[in-house]
């Protein structure tokens, strides 16, 4: 694969915190990445790299994550969005959520797996994708934690398991 070759060039990006890669599982030339000054896409295996910030209420992606058409989905402070490559275009797919954090989708892309930092007590909340990946619907709130549990990033494995980084203790 590309990404397995090197060597690679620093990410433009203001600050060296780079939260999140994802490669599209279709294309592994395409690399997104979510850092503090945005989310980027590297078409040539992460050789070089270009903003996808523009239309973001505040480009400073927390993940990426690929999809199965392609579309990247990233969450910024407020909202997650869908950016997707065909028409370059970039909308809000979940605009109810304080700081959402990890994100991941089930084996089938039929649901995508979110954590809402800013809840208090924090929650993960799950969406059903629908209308070919371009909609999220029905929310339900799976986990909600404990008083001083930070649930934070989170994977789902092949067999459909939720795994989730957690804290415990004083956020701040």
């Amino acid at each position: 694969a590309p990404w397995a070759s090197g060597p690679h060039p620093p990410l433009p990006v203001p600050s060296d915190h780079v939260r999140a890669l994802a490669v599209d599982p279709n294309n592994p030339s395409s690399v997104w990445a979510a850092a503090e000054g945005g989310t980027y896409l590297s078409v040539d295996g992460g050789h070089s790299w270009a903003p996808l910030t523009s239309g973001l209420s505040r480009p400073s992606a927390a993940w990426a994550v690929a999809f199965m058409d392609g579309a990247l989905f990233a969450s910024d402070t407020a909202a997650v969005y869908r950016w997707d490559p065909a028409s370059k275009k970039l909308t809000i797919e979940a605009g109810d959520i304080d700081r959402p954090n990890g994100l991941a989708f089930s084996p089938d892309e039929s649901k995508l797996y979110i954590v809402v930092a800013g809840a208090s007590p924090r929650v993960i909340r799950v969406y059903d994708v629908v209308k070919g990946g371009s909609e999220l619907s029905n929310c339900s709130t799976v986990v909600t934690a404990a008083p001083d549990g930070h649930p934070d990033g989170l994977r789902v494995d092949v067999d459909g398991n939720l795994w989730v980084g957690w804290g415990v203790g004083q956020e701040g």
